[in-house]
């Protein structure tokens, strides 16, 4: 083992390698990564907190994951992940599209783009697709979301993950589908917060680079979720409390929710 100082400076640029991935593509959930990688969450904690360098084991387990370039993570060169083109994967490919999507990319395949992106077999499903950030949205300006220009967000369109399990939504990425057709329909990036007070739970969506929230009433025609009195507390709840609540909207009016990031151009580190 070397102990000089450029052992411990190599190590230590692997290490914040590690957790560059860490934040890209599981948004900083440890767990999530320890699951994705197979290993304990300990063991990732331990690595995000600098109490020890990552092992020659879990290394190996990160450079096989079909996004990540080991070359980059090894060494420092290149680019921190891979896409599909010249690359041979077993992992599945999900569909890339510039913009939201009202539905299942099954059905609506006319928005994408045509590129794929690989996913591992635990995040793929019928209903989720990969929608790259344009430069300019008003998301890439938010401190709080940590999401750049040209990432690809991990997109879940099928409503029946969120009404089943509303508290799913908390601090994730979505839109919510606002206006009434035809004129007035328009989507909206927003990021939900969960509330909960005197064991009643309310969730709002915060407009990113706006003071602007918008009430999510839980309570809507769906009989999935089934909490009526205590949607209708809660919803008139994060009213009173959130002066900056502007608008209301039904959890059915979510179309969509990330699941998971990854970052695309990034630091050497």
């Amino acid at each position: 083992m070397k102990t000089d100082a450029t052992g411990r400076s190599n190590k230590r640029d692997v290490a914040n390698r590690v957790i560059f991935l860490l934040d890209s593509l599981w948004q900083g959930n440890r767990t999530a990564m320890a699951n994705a990688v197979g290993c304990c969450q300990s063991a990732v904690s331990q690595i995000a907190t600098g109490r020890r360098p990552p092992g020659r084991s879990l290394l190996t387990r990160i450079a096989s994951l079909p996004v990540v370039n080991p070359g980059w993570l090894l060494t420092g060169d290149g680019e921190p992940l891979l896409t599909t083109k010249g690359v041979q994967t077993t992992e599945p490919c999900l569909p890339i599209s510039d913009r939201p999507l009202t539905g299942s990319p099954l059905v609506l395949g006319v928005k994408l783009t045509g590129e794929t992106f690989p996913v591992q077999h635990s995040f793929a499903g019928p209903g989720r697709y990969w929608l790259r950030i344009k430069p300019g949205t008003a998301i890439t300006k938010d401190g709080q979301a940590k999401v750049d220009a040209d990432d690809l967000v991990l997109m879940e369109s099928s409503s029946e993950v969120w009404l089943a399990d509303p508290p799913w939504l908390d601090r994730r990425i979505g839109f919510v589908q606002l206006g009434k057709a035809p004129e007035g329909v328009r989507l909206q990036l927003v990021v939900f917060q969960s509330h909960v007070r005197r064991s009643t739970f309310t969730l709002t969506a915060r407009v990113p680079g706006k003071t602007k929230r918008i009430a999510i009433d839980l309570q809507g025609p769906s009989k999935t979720h089934r909490r009526d009195k205590s949607s209708q507390r809660g919803l008139s709840l994060a009213s009173r409390r959130l002066r900056s609540v502007s608008e209301t909207a039904s959890i059915e009016q979510i179309v969509g929710a990330a699941v998971l990031m990854v970052r695309q151009v990034g630091p050497s580190r």
